[in-house]
């Protein structure tokens, strides 16, 4: 016996799914690229749908109190994204084999539903979609590159 599904059904649940997923700032779509090491990346971006870039800033060593190497950067708005902010981090731990590292993106201030790229160095590291307040994150860990 086949069962038919009201179309207004559908669309209720289509757009309640839309509406838990709206307001996370969740990852839309990754791009990840071959394994890199990032303890000595030198710029972040939050690059806009168009490619211009909204936030700019460059990673600085953090001081940790264990082995791990610790590297920030502040983001700055640049004039497509003059009411952004942000903050990129990326922290490497030396103790463990292998080591690993995790890498954390956030940001406020973007166009709602709008989708984001975050770039270190130039490499396309992941693309989000802003949550309905404007605010963008991600936090992953990314594998290390294997030694030949």
């Amino acid at each position: 016996m086949t069962r038919l599904i009201p179309a207004s059904l559908l669309t209720l649940a289509a757009l309640a799914s839309a509406c838990m997923n709206s307001g996370r700032g969740t990852q839309s779509s990754a791009t990840a690229g071959p394994p890199a090491d990032f303890g000595n990346a030198m710029v972040a971006e939050v690059k806009d749908a168009q490619g211009q870039v909204v936030l700019r800033g460059n990673f600085a060593l953090n001081e940790e109190t264990d082995d791990d190497v610790e590297r920030k950067a502040t983001l700055a708005p640049t004039t497509a994204g003059a009411q952004s902010a942000g903050e990129a981090e990326i922290e490497v731990s030396r103790d463990g084999t292998p080591r690993s590292q995790e890498v954390e993106f956030s940001a406020t201030g973007l166009q709602a539903g709008a989708a984001y790229t975050f770039v270190i160095d130039g490499k396309v590291f992941a693309t989000v979609a802003a949550d309905s307040r404007g605010r963008a994150s991600l936090e992953r860990d990314v594998p290390l590159p294997t030694a030949p």
